[in-house]
């Protein structure tokens, strides 16, 4: 048995480029196989990823547009229930810009594979991304303007350009990636915030009996712990530890010998979420009434994005 403090790492703001080993490095997360990374591994992963239809893990790749005002209205055409799952909004001049997951696109797709703004879409991200939507074929529409006239001004945006928009765009079209380390009780209020993507260290795969993880099970203490708490907690944990070895010993599969395993059980978490979102989870889990262990890791990372980007979040209050 062994504890770690919690803590978190930004992974990236918004990138377009190497997004496949972005994807790579999340999912495997999940496994704790990151040792299995080496140059080009990401390609076969996740396209293994993408046909077993684990389409969760590609929801961590974002992308955003920008359409002349033909375009742009074809959003609206789509049905209502669809538009929750991308953001959509009007751009600087007479543009406008969409931004959304891998997955949210090809699920819309699905259902709508004829609306012109996102076969389009589509269409350019088979030919950019093809181990993303292999199992995707769209084909560009003509519609009763010229050859192709639907596309001439739709482009994917870059980092430097989302973040050059206005504040009022970058908050729904900028997006960020953050990996916490935290105990399972902690995790479980995260994943509550629904509109964001998530990865997260699997007790069904992750055998904590074997070498990988030297043998043994990790846990955090909460810092309202006195010495002698901690201490009385870690006596019990090694009995935990041992049952868990037993029933692995016996056979069982790390999916059932979990149900033993306690709160104070580290994980890993891979959190994506547009900046409008990460304004409202670091608002909602920075107050006083937050979990004491929340506020452990998003007061830093609060403080840190106060720094990278005062512009969105320096209004910002901590209470400490």
């Amino acid at each position: 048995m062994r504890t770690v403090k919690a803590g978190y790492e930004i992974i990236d703001e918004l990138e377009n480029k190497n997004v496949i080993k972005k994807l790579e490095k999340i999912a495997r997360l999940c496994y704790k196989s990151e040792n299995k990374i080496i140059e080009d591994s990401c390609y076969n992963f996740i396209s293994g990823i993408v046909r077993r239809k684990h389409e969760a893990m590609i929801e961590h790749a974002v992308f955003a547009f920008e359409f002349d005002c033909y375009l742009g209205c074809s959003i609206l055409d789509l049905d209502v229930g669809l538009l929750k799952f991308i953001n959509f909004t009007s751009g600087v001049g007479d543009e406008f810009i969409v931004s959304g997951n891998a997955r949210a696109f090809k699920d819309i797709y699905r259902v709508d594979s004829k609306n012109v703004a996102i076969n389009s879409i589509l269409y350019f991200l088979c030919n950019k991304y093809p181990v993303l939507f292999e199992d995707i074929e769209p084909r560009r529409i003509k519609g009763d303007t010229a050859e192709n006239e639907e596309v001439r001004d739709f482009r994917m945006l870059g980092c430097n350009e989302i973040c050059g928009l206005p504040t009022a765009l970058r908050l729904d079209h900028q997006y960020l990636t953050v990996k916490f380390i935290v105990d399972r009780g902690v995790s479980h209020e995260i994943v509550r915030h629904r509109l964001a993507a998530y990865a997260q260290e699997s007790t069904r795969y992750c055998n904590y009996s074997n070498d990988k993880f030297s043998g043994s099970i990790t846990l955090i203490h909460s810092e309202c712990l006195t010495e002698f708490q901690r201490k009385r907690r870690e006596d019990y944990f090694w009995k935990t530890q041992e049952l868990y070895d037993l029933e692995i010993s016996e056979g069982l599969t790390p999916q059932i010998a979990r149900g033993i395993l306690p709160t104070a059980l580290k994980t890993e978490i891979v959190v994506t979420a547009n900046l409008r979102e990460w304004r409202h989870i670091l608002k909602l889990r920075t107050a006083k009434t937050a979990h004491p262990q929340m506020r452990e890791v998003m007061i830093p990372l609060l403080k840190e994005l106060k720094t990278k980007i005062p512009v969105i979040f320096d209004d910002i209050e901590i209470s400490e």
